[in-house]
């Protein structure tokens, strides 16, 4: 063979090494730019799900307090603590929807832990009910429990690029 066809072989090898090069970085750029999209995703729905339990916990613990002066003021408190609570389903939605599972099982607990305190509240109407106020004030207690494992569930997910995925 004549150094020519050396020449061309190479020109060759070089272009086609060059050619699959550039589609790899840029295959390789766009998976990073999807990775990133879903991690906002997540984050998002993450960060509303924490907020709108936060929310929900503060006016839980407002309704519970204003029971003790006044039923008709408290039900207004109790009626937007339930809209809270739907809040947080519907957060808890997005959750299941992004995961991972570990995080949307948290998601729920939480959710079902807000949504059982509402009835502890509701039974507070009813002053002869014999353990309504523990129930309420051990579930308004344990609600930031819940929230603070969500957390610290999201931040592992958010963290590790393989349970995140």
């Amino acid at each position: 063979m004549s150094e020519a066809w050396f020449g061309l072989i190479g020109a060759v090898l070089g272009g086609t090494i060059g050619v699959l090069g550039s589609l790899g970085a840029a295959r390789m750029a766009r998976q990073a730019q999807q990775h990133q999209w879903h991690r906002q995703v997540r984050r998002d729905a993450y960060s509303t799900m924490i907020v709108e339990a936060r929310r929900a916990i503060h006016l839980a613990g407002s309704a519970i307090e204003s029971v003790r002066e006044s039923w008709a003021d408290a039900e207004e408190l109790l009626n937007g603590y339930r809209a809270a609570v739907h809040r947080v389903e519907e957060a808890t939605a997005l959750v299941a929807l992004e995961g991972p599972g570990n995080v949307a099982d948290l998601a729920a607990a939480t959710f079902l832990h807000l949504n059982e305190l509402a009835v502890h509240i509701t039974n507070l109407e009813d002053r002869e009910h014999p353990t309504a106020w523990r129930q309420a004030h051990q579930g308004h207690a344990a609600a930031p429990e819940h929230v603070q494992a969500f957390t610290k569930a999201c931040s592992q997910a958010l963290a590790d690029p393989v349970q995140g995925q």
